[in-house]
């Protein structure tokens, strides 16, 4: 998670950032990919995410919600 403020009091906070995807290899392994490449900008703190096919078209979304904050979908591209 990015800017999470309420993580063990040892670690200190986790401030900034936009997103970050990770691709995954199928397996265990995965590449960052940056904001810039993936064209995913997520602004503030997400609460939680979940990848859904909401149209029923075989296409994953991604449903996001954010702390104190609207709630996005996102159309993933494989």
């Amino acid at each position: 998670l990015q800017n999470e403020h309420s993580p063990l009091e040892i670690v200190g906070r986790f401030g900034g950032g936009l997103s970050q995807l990770l691709r995954g290899d199928g397996e265990g392994g995965f590449t960052p990919i940056p904001p810039g490449s993936s064209g995913i900008v997520i602004k503030g703190a997400v609460a939680d995410a979940v990848a859904i096919d909401v149209d029923d078209d075989e296409d994953v979304e991604v449903f996001v919600t954010r702390v104190q904050d609207t709630s996005m979908l996102l159309d993933a591209q494989r």
